[in-house]
């Protein structure tokens, strides 16, 4: 026989059986890593093998622990007084009221043509002087209604006029909307009295230039004097 025969025969190692928790499922002696590390305790008592060196060890993971805790907030703060630095530094801008060389042009065109239009309407306005507009209106074969347009323009209370009109005339004055233009109104004679208001206007409103004042003949206006 070999020497390698004759050598001692191998001896058997002994048979470990692991204990499983009934909560978490892991080997009894790691239930104290595991997430209920507490229930486990209860159900199953303190592990013999998580005995030893406890102490020890528990010093230790309180020391690591603390050094842990010392950097991670020596840390914070070192970022906290970065982040606080570089906020100084920045400045916020408006990108909305940031306008290009282009855009600035066309703007300053654009508000330039505006203004002059403004003012060519204006001048228009200053222009045109108010005129006083006299129409006589057919209803009827019989019958027609002289209508009054502008005397307000001249300062003159219509309902005052239409007074002095009835009176004057002894016939129907009323004062109406005016149908060109539904912000203004104007007086209604009952009859034609085109030439009469016209020496009305003379007599009692000498204000009121004779110049200004029109008849309204097939659309088309015709100085009274």
């Amino acid at each position: 026989m070999s020497d390698t025969e004759s050598s001692t025969p191998s001896q058997s190692q002994p048979i470990v059986v692991v204990e499983y928790c009934k909560i978490c499922s892991l080997p009894t002696e790691y239930c104290e890593y595991g997430p209920s590390a507490k229930q486990c305790l209860k159900e199953n008592g303190p592990h013999p093998n998580n005995n030893k060196n406890t102490a020890a060890a528990a010093g230790t993971d309180s020391s690591n622990t603390t050094d842990n805790n010392t950097s991670t907030t020596t840390t914070s703060t070192t970022k906290t007084e970065n982040t606080e630095e570089k906020l100084k530094d920045l400045k916020i801008i408006d990108d909305s009221k940031e306008v290009s060389h282009v855009d600035a042009g066309k703007s300053e065109s654009t508000e330039g043509g505006e203004e002059k239009e403004k003012e060519k309407v204006s001048k228009k306005k200053k222009e045109v002087k108010p005129q006083i507009i006299i129409e006589v209106n057919q209803r009827n074969k019989r019958k027609h209604v002289t209508k009054i347009t502008g005397l307000e323009l001249y300062g003159i209370k219509l309902s005052d006029a239409a007074k002095v009109m009835a009176k004057k005339f002894s016939c129907g004055c009323s004062v109406v909307k005016s149908t060109s233009n539904p912000n203004s109104e104007d007086i209604d004679i009952q009859g034609d009295f085109g030439e009469e208001v016209v020496d009305l206007i003379e007599e009692k409103y000498p204000t009121v230039p004779l110049t200004e004042i029109y008849f309204l003949e097939d659309k088309k206006k015709v100085k009274a004097r």
